[in-house]
């Protein structure tokens, strides 16, 4: 594609800042796993801005891979997190037998999408075990965070109020069409419809999944804040995050907040757990009154059996079931999206590629089997384990919250997963970190006081 002088300018301008942002991460690890994050959120806004046969998602894989001989490999550290560690590298060899696996329509298209979905995105594990093991450095890394997805955040407010640009409808009306426009039945019997925002996302779930993360870590900080105006930064954004949630119309996400919200808000403090039932209490009066679009298609969540999309979903599902439960599966890359999408240039044979089910425990039940299904379960179930051990071992109030954030988000996971195949693989890595490093956390807090 020919490039304009403005996106050549722009592109420059891209190359210039991504450069010096590379440089100053492998100075400074902690400002790399920041950019890692970063270049998550808004590689599909980049793809979008600057629409060139450019692999941004090979580079960001590739920067991972680069990050991860500078900070493990160069300047190796004792790991903890043993059982963590086991289950993941236990997870992986699975995985990478799975590229060999009969019923797989390409050899070469299961390797690159072990190579670009499951290790690349893995080895970021590692990266965030050697630089996230004191408390100080754990917290300022969730306040880069936060910041990343508040800005999600305003441009997603953007896109509501004052619409799209131009590059952005190529995404709106193209493949997301199907998702990005919803028909609504309005009172009194007309048609009405409702557009969806996705920020710079790939797709409306992801970005409403994200703006929903960003909440809790917003929440989460407001309690660990030393300062009244950090704690007000933090109170003020995650207001900001959750008004944005509203628009991507993500129901799944919805569902994945309310119940993380309540987890978290429990275990932190039992007088803003009561403050935050009453306030959901009122939020879904509210919206059962309402005859307002969003609030229409939300009411959905308590009825889903009458929801046209949920129906859709089932059937997707129950169109696999005679080939789901297998021990090996289908083969990487055979029934989500990267097949989908990149199927052809894989070689992986399309009509093998069943219509999506939108659900990440379906998906992996149908590629890599019944046995790297319930893999993926361990080590998700043994993080969620860990992290609520460490939240009840946890002598510092401070590291106390902290863990209690990975069993608020991973439990909710479990959940939209059954939902939603929307799944940031990065970030749950560090989540995983975090929790494996718990010891170490703590003790900079006693001993340096951090």
């Amino acid at each position: 594609m020919t490039m304009g002088p403005k996106t050549l300018i722009l592109t420059f301008v891209i190359v210039c800042a991504s450069v010096y942002a590379i440089y100053k991460s492998f100075k400074s690890p902690l400002w790399g796993l920041a950019l890692m994050l970063f270049l998550t959120s808004y590689s599909a806004f980049i793809e979008r801005l600057i629409p060139a046969q450019i692999p941004y998602a090979f580079l960001c894989d590739a920067y991972c891979a680069a990050l991860f001989y500078v900070i493990v490999m160069v300047n190796p550290k004792p790991h903890a997190g043993k059982s963590i560690s086991s289950i993941l590298i236990l997870f992986l060899a699975y995985i990478f037998i799975e590229i060999f696996n009969v019923n797989s329509t390409s050899l070469m298209g299961s390797f690159w999408v072990f190579v670009r979905t499951y290790l690349a995105r893995y080895l970021f594990f590692y990266i965030c075990l050697n630089v996230l093991d004191n408390y100080k450095d754990t917290k300022t890394f969730l306040r880069m965070l936060f910041i990343i997805i508040l800005g999600t955040g305003f441009y997603a407010l953007k896109q509501k109020y004052l619409g799209f640009y131009g590059f952005e409808m190529v995404q709106f009306w193209g493949e997301g069409a199907r998702t990005n426009i919803l028909k609504q039945l309005e009172p009194g019997g007309g048609v009405g419809y409702l557009y969806r925002v996705f920020s710079t996302y790939s797709d409306a779930t992801a970005c409403g999944y994200s703006l929903g993360i960003g909440a809790l870590i917003g929440t989460a900080l407001c309690f660990i804040s030393e300062s009244k105006k950090e704690t007000t930064f933090y109170l003020l954004g995650s207001a900001t995050l959750l008004w944005a949630l509203v628009f991507p119309v993500s129901r799944a996400a919805y569902v994945f907040l309310v119940l993380a919200m309540i987890i978290l808000t429990a275990l932190i403090n039992l007088r803003y757990f009561a403050v935050t039932l009453i306030s959901l209490v009122i939020i879904f009066l509210a919206v059962n009154m309402s005859d307002n679009p969003s609030a229409m298609l939300a009411k959905a969540i308590t009825s889903p059996t009458e929801d046209a999309s949920f129906g859709v979903r089932m059937e997707n599902r129950r169109a696999m079931e005679s080939t789901l439960w297998t021990l090996l599966g289908h083969g990487l890359g055979s029934g989500g999206t990267t097949g989908q999408k990149f199927g052809r240039e894989l070689g992986i044979d399309l009509a093998t590629i069943p219509r999506p089910s939108d659900s990440l425990w379906v998906l992996m039940l149908y590629e890599v089997g019944i046995i790297g299904t319930l893999l993926f379960a361990l080590l998700y179930m043994t993080g969620l384990i860990k992290s609520l051990h460490n939240y009840c071992a946890a002598r510092v109030k401070k590291v106390k919250i902290i863990m209690a954030l990975p069993v608020a988000i991973i439990c909710s996971s479990f959940l939209f997963w059954y939902t939603q195949g929307t799944y940031f693989m990065y970030f749950y890595c560090a989540l995983l970190a975090i929790v494996a490093n718990f010891k170490k956390i703590e003790k900079s807090v006693i001993t340096q006081g951090d």
